[in-house]
């Protein structure tokens, strides 16, 4: 690997991977390895060898690729923190469509359940979050989803109660976009 100072013992790990495959033929596939590059910094490679035959001189040699994974790594371990973050925070993030004419979950991130629901229920439509919210609330809510759409709104804010699985009723402030 061009680039990075191995210490002694990958070093070693490398050769006898190199052997290995010379003497058994087994290809190697390292899907993720952690490496440690001149300046000191942790890097990701995923690795593949192979042993490929000359015909010519009759030798073996070993044919190699090292992909440098280090920004997909990071970008993961952004992702699963951001993700933490929000399933363990109080607001709730909902993406839903509406296909023929019902409301539709796309995701539904896991705090839903501080309202007793889980988010696979809604997801699986066993619960319908429309019949979730207070019923004599849904005229105006419609009506000032209607007038965002009406006026191109990119967004709406609403606040309104719902009724948790116990039978409570909690307010919600909904910030949605469209």
């Amino acid at each position: 690997l061009i680039g990075l100072d191995l210490n002694p013992e990958a070093k070693l790990r490398f050769e006898a991977e190199d052997k290995n495959l010379l003497e058994n033929g087994l290809d190697i596939f390292i899907p993720e390895e952690r490496l440690t590059n001149r300046e000191g910094q942790t890097e990701y490679f995923q690795t593949s060898k192979r042993r490929v035959f000359n015909p010519l001189t009759q030798t073996y040699s070993i044919v190699g690729v090292s992909t440098n994974i280090s920004a997909r790594i990071e970008a993961e371990k952004a992702l699963n923190e951001s993700t933490e973050i929000i399933e363990n925070s109080a607001p709730m993030v909902m993406r839903c469509t509406f296909l023929d004419d019902q409301l539709r979950f796309l995701h539904i991130s896991q705090n839903i359940n501080q309202f007793g629901y889980s988010s696979e229920d809604l997801l699986e439509g066993k619960i319908n979050w429309l019949e979730i919210i207070d019923p004599k609330h849904f005229p105006r809510i419609q009506m000032q989803l209607n007038k965002a759409l009406q006026t191109g709104a990119n967004h709406y804010s609403l606040s309104y109660p719902i009724r948790t699985a116990s039978g409570e009723t909690r307010w919600i402030e909904d910030h949605s976009r469209i």
